[in-house]
């Protein structure tokens, strides 16, 4: 306000201003008091507070701490309230399409993600469309304003997306909760959906291939004893989760899942590069290219730089998410390459594991690195190789693909890089051969690669050195 105020009469309420001073109160007479945690103090007739209550050099000294401790108070407070706002990050590499692939999610969540993707899409498109200008009237100037539209317009999609993935976050959370209530005492199962139906089909499998070792059920009990099974019955037992599967390696699944067609895949070429040599190169690519090298499919990859890298090279695909057309494509374009040797083929990445994006595939070995006018003498002096054409500066020549049996997501960076030590570790144990069908049909040849001096040195040297270490 105007005045400063002091205080107030405690007879008649009458506020008291500092110019009126400490004296009685102008209105009914009565001596002013006022109270703080020391006790009371009176004004005088002079105008001035009584000085009993004076605060000593101690009082002054707390009260100048205490009201620092308040001071501190209020700004923990403040920041503990705004720390949501202050902290929000955005993470450009996570957008509506990958969400709408999250296996995480449920399928109700999935199509709601796809049809934001798609409408955000349309809004995008539609923006581009329009014209933004500021007209400064005085300079007789037309600005444009596209660019400050388009981040404006960027920060609205950004806060629409965080604020759906929390409200996501939130219901899976509430959703894990009603699911626990429900399944305690083994009553239920805490899968749902397609997890539910993934697990079963796990399971079944799982339990074929016990069968088929006798060693998945104890022996049966004599006739007239209702003597109870220590190992789980799948006729039964239909609710267990808890060490369902702890009698059975992943090996028995792969073999019982590839039982039919084990034997018609070509025997895998082991790498004489362990992982003792694996120093964690990456290589960054966009999809479809990245998963069509990891497939195996892509053998050549071009690039405008030179690099003396040889041996594991890990291949991680960027957050682009490639279009359609790309894929169709590219996915023709190999298999009439194939075909045109008469090499059989693996289904295609579409119609597999598809193509992921901002995750780690997986791993190729990288035997030579040719100049294009190399790579050309090479395709044409082995007329019996897959044609891979390729028309960029470098060529890498890269083998014996290998993929992650469950891909890592995380992001990338550009040219050759290295992946954290403990990713690298984790990698290195989900990785799975990738292996091509074997020729059976008249017609069919094997896929061929030239001789390459340098790696069979390279190889030589390897098995030497494992064989005097061992």
């Amino acid at each position: 306000g105007r005045y400063k105020v002091l205080t107030n009469c405690m007879n008649c309420g009458k506020v008291v201003v500092e110019e009126e001073g400490w004296g009685p109160c102008l209105f009914c007479g009565s001596p002013l008091e006022v109270g703080d945690n020391f006790g009371l103090k009176h004004g005088d007739d002079r105008g001035f507070i009584d000085t009993a209550g004076e605060l000593t050099t101690e009082e002054a000294k707390y009260n100048s701490s205490f009201e620092r401790a308040k001071a501190t108070k209020d700004r923990l407070l403040r920041y503990d309230r705004d720390a949501k706002k202050r902290t929000k990050v955005y993470d450009d590499a996570t957008d509506w399409y990958s969400e709408s692939t999250n296996a995480w999610l449920t399928e109700r969540q999935r199509e709601e993600a796809k049809r934001n993707a798609v409408e955000e899409e349309r809004k995008k498109r539609e923006e581009k469309r329009r014209i933004h200008a500021k007209i400064d009237l005085f300079g007789r100037t037309v600005i444009s304003a596209d660019a400050e539209v388009e981040e404006q317009e960027n920060l609205k999609h950004r806060e629409k997306f965080q604020a759906w993935t929390e409200n996501i976050s939130d219901q899976n959370r509430l959703l894990g909760i009603l699911e626990e209530s429900r399944s305690i005492g083994g009553r239920a199962s805490s899968l749902s959906g397609d997890s539910q139906q993934l697990y079963d089909k796990l399971r079944a499998s799982l339990h074929a291939a016990n069968r088929d070792r006798k060693s998945a059920f104890q022996p049966a009990a004599e006739e007239g004893q209702t003597k109870k099974s220590t190992r789980w019955d799948a006729s039964k037992d239909t609710g267990r989760v808890e060490d369902e599967f702890a009698g059975v390696s992943v090996t028995d699944f792969t073999r019982a899942a590839n039982a039919s067609t084990m034997s018609r895949l070509l025997p895998v070429e082991e790498s004489p590069y362990t992982d003792a040599d694996d120093q964690g190169h990456c290589l960054t690519m966009h999809q479809p290219w990245a998963s069509l090298l990891v497939h195996g499919f892509k053998r050549a990859e071009g690039r405008s730089w030179r690099s003396d890298v040889r041996g594991r090279l890990w291949i991680h695909a960027a957050a682009k998410e490639p279009e359609e057309e790309d894929i169709q494509l590219l996915e023709q374009t190999y298999r009439s390459i194939y075909e045109a040797q008469g090499v059989p083929m693996p289904p295609m990445p579409s119609q597999s594991s598809g193509y992921p994006t901002s995750v780690l595939l997986g791993c190729v070995d990288v035997e030579a690195c040719w100049t294009n006018k190399e790579y050309t003498e090479v395709l044409r002096s082995s007329p019996s190789m897959p044609q891979e054409e390729n028309d960029n500066d470098y060529v890498f020549w890269c083998l014996r693909p290998r993929r992650l049996t469950v891909p890592l997501r995380m992001g990338g960076d550009h040219k050759i890089w290295r992946l954290p030590r403990m990713s690298l570790s984790a990698a290195q144990r989900g990785l799975q051969p990738v292996r091509w069908p074997a020729p059976f049909q008249d017609g069919e040849a094997m896929m061929t690669s030239p001789d390459i001096p340098e790696a069979e040195a390279r190889r030589t040297a390897a098995t030497s050195s494992r064989s005097s270490a061992a």
